[in-house]
């Protein structure tokens, strides 16, 4: 149905697991305890300005626009949008 922006350039064949942005802490803790190697947290640790969800800055045609484009990053991750 979606066209594939993400997972065009990933091949999942082998991988154990995909680190999710939004679980970033818990999953690099994760790959730390797996491979024995130190990964800073907080990298790329920032709070975000914009004070609403980011959902509400999509109006409903560009909501659909978006949901068509991603259907499958959202399906494979289990996003709701």
């Amino acid at each position: 149905m979606g066209k594939k922006f993400y997972f065009q350039y990933l091949n999942t064949d082998g991988i154990d697991m995909v680190d999710r942005f939004e679980n970033r802490k818990e999953d690099l803790l994760q790959i730390t305890q797996q491979s024995g190697v130190k990964i800073d947290s907080t990298i790329h640790n920032r709070e975000s300005v914009r004070g609403l969800d980011y959902r509400a800055y999509y109006n409903d045609e560009n909501r659909q626009l978006v949901y068509e484009m991603y259907f499958d990053d959202i399906k494979k991750f289990g996003y709701k949008f």
